[in-house]
């Protein structure tokens, strides 16, 4: 029936803060209702599994203290079939500037810097940094990312 889910959660499974401990219970609730138009699809399932993972676990030093630099230097843009090229842009400059700050600041820093793809966004995301930085060419309707082929 659902009532005291949250209360009767398995003590071993973590130390939950309350709200990702609700929200887990209800969506759990919600994915075992009977009728199947009341339950979440597997898009809304992982999207708030990884949302309440990310609440509830605490940011580690290590964490807080890394900065990925994703860095998007496509050749061209594709633009209802017809392919357009893009200047390029001063990578190298930013790369050094970002790291002399860093060095200069004394901190203990994990700076990375790749390619900006849908993978690298993910991967960048899943391993959480305290500071995400995308440099790279825009378009009206969205950040554009490295694919591969241009």
């Amino acid at each position: 029936e659902g009532n005291g889910l949250a209360e009767d959660a398995d003590a071993d499974a973590g130390d939950w803060d309350p709200d990702s401990l609700r929200d887990y219970a209800d969506l759990a609730l919600r994915s075992a209702s009977h009728s199947p138009g009341n339950r979440p699809g597997i898009d809304e399932i992982v999207r708030s599994l990884r949302e309440i993972e990310s609440r509830s676990r605490p940011w580690t030093p290590a964490e807080r203290n890394r900065i990925a630099v994703l860095v998007s230097d496509p050749l061209a843009y594709d633009h209802e079939g017809e392919l357009h090229p893009i200047s390029e842009l001063d990578f190298e400059g930013e790369r050094e500037l970002i790291s002399s700050v860093v060095a200069e600041s004394g901190r203990d820093v994990e700076l990375s810097f790749e390619a900006a793809t849908i993978n690298s966004l993910g991967a960048a995301a899943a391993q959480r940094c305290g500071c995400l930085h995308f440099s790279g060419h825009g378009h009206p309707e969205a950040p554009l990312f490295e694919d591969g082929t241009g």
